[in-house]
Formats: structure tokens, C-alpha cells, sequence
């Protein structure tokens, strides 16, 4: 059977790779359509106005200005002027780094240190636990096995995050460098 090649416009392009990074969003349990904002930013070469995002995703303005902004809020997007219009525009941030340390900083280490603390308060509680309605020693010793399991993953976790920081905070792009290789050639085929 012979497959013909479609030429793909500029706008189902961007609109395609929205639906991608909506899809991911998706899987993260995210809301899907800042994925859609986001990934026709990152297909954009240029800043894109409010209304230009409108017209290319289909949508309400005060939508895509509500994704639009929490994007800004995370990091993903930085809003920008566009010499000869008085319009913000939106552009994908350029700096993955920068949105790599931001998203460490403020998601995933808050995360591990909750994660941390509702483990020690955990096994604080595992250890003054007393009385009848308690498990029996054997399942109780797999209740603090569980725990203590949860716990190194977590520290763990933790320290690792923390070791991709500097002192001064930011992100050491050549401890991330290691830690790709490292998890490239594990998943290399033996």
C-alpha cells in the first residue's frame, strides 16, 4: 500500500505538539489544556499574544489567560512585549535550566521535605503506639519494615535533589550532566 506524505502547516504543527504536552500533562494528572498553551509556545518561534493563542487553540480568551499566567507562575512560559504592539505576549522559557531549578525548588523538594516529616511523625507514632487494637508483633514489624522502606526512598530522594543544588541554590548543570549519563547507561540494553 503506498502512504502519501501530507504537508503540515505551521499551525497544525504547534496545535499537534499542544495536544503532545497536553497529553503529558494528562499523565501527570495535571489540567491539560495549560499543556495545550504550553506546548504551542514551545512550538512557537515567536511571542504569542493572548489572542493569538485564542485563535490558534480554539478557546475563550479569560482561558487562555488563566493557563497562560499559571504557566508564568511555574516557570514554563515568561510573558514579554513585542516592540510595536502594546499587547502582552507569551513565549516558552528558553532557560530549561532555570525551569528545571524552579520546578526542584519549588515542587519537588517541598514535596520530600513533607514527605520526611509526615515519616518521622510516622514512626514517632509506630513507636508509642501501645494498647489492644494494635497489630500483633509480626505484622507490626511489617508496618515499621513498610516504613522504614518509605522512608529511606524518600531521604533518599531528598538527598539526591539536594545534591544537584549549589550552595548558592542554583542548579549544578554539570551534577545533572552525571546523573543523565548515569541514567542513559542504565537503560542500555546488557
Amino acid at each position: 500500500m503506498k502512504t502519501t506524505k501530507t504537508k503540515l502547516s505551521y499551525d497544525d504543527f504547534r496545535r499537534q505538539c499542544g495536544e503532545q504536552t497536553a497529553g503529558i500533562f494528562r499523565i501527570y494528572g495535571l489540567p491539560e489544556f495549560p499543556g495545550h498553551v504550553l506546548g504551542v509556545l514551545l512550538a512557537s518561534a515567536e511571542p504569542l499574544s493572548l489572542g493569538e493563542l485564542t485563535t490558534l487553540l480554539g478557546s475563550a480568551k479569560s482561558t487562555v489567560s488563566v493557563a497562560a499566567r499559571r504557566l508564568e507562575a511555574f516557570g514554563a512560559v515568561v510573558k514579554t512585549r513585542v516592540r510595536g504592539d502594546r499587547r502582552d505576549h507569551y513565549a516558552a522559557q528558553d532557560d530549561l535550566g532555570a525551569l528545571s531549578e524552579h520546578f526542584i525548588k519549588r515542587f519537588l523538594l517541598p514535596e520530600m521535605q513533607a514527605g520526611a516529616s509526615m515519616l518521622n511523625e510516622m514512626q514517632t507514632a509506630l513507636k508509642a503506639g501501645s494498647g489492644a487494637d494494635w497489630p500483633a508483633a509480626q505484622d507490626r514489624a511489617r508496618l515499621e519494615e513498610r516504613v522504614e522502606s518509605l522512608g529511606a526512598i524518600t531521604h533518599g530522594t531528598a538527598g539526591l535533589l539536594n545534591s544537584l543544588l549549589r550552595e548558592d541554590g542554583t542548579l549544578d548543570q554539570g551534577r545533572i550532566a552525571q546523573l543523565i549519563e548515569v541514567l542513559s547507561a542504565l537503560q542500555e540494553p546488557t
